[in-house]
């Protein structure tokens, strides 16, 4: 599967998934540098879930995307703090 910002034209994000009233929902993995996003949904697991609200993330939390890297690893900033995810965890992350 490629991965790519949802700024480029490879990809058509806004018809993907979620159909929510707000918007669609995509992974965090998909969003572009300079975007606001705002959780929606978090990892099936357990595991995935503590660990992201260990982080202080959670469902309603606005983020925006500092820095995209390869393979879907963000940097993303949740008012003074900054965190980043790896591209498996990134795709655990859904947005919109």
């Amino acid at each position: 599967m490629k991965l790519c910002c949802r700024k480029s034209k490879c990809c058509d994000h806004e018809d993907a998934g979620g159909g929510t009233a707000g918007g669609a929902m995509f992974p965090l993995a998909f969003a572009g540098e300079g975007e606001q996003v705002e959780v929606v949904a978090m990892g099936k697991s357990k595991k995935v879930y503590e660990r992201l609200l260990s982080m202080g993330i959670g469902v309603g939390d606005t983020l925006d995307i500092v820095k995209c890297q390869g393979q879907g690893a963000v940097l993303v900033a949740k008012g003074r703090n900054r965190y980043a995810l790896g591209g498996g965890m990134a795709q655990k992350i859904y947005v919109r």
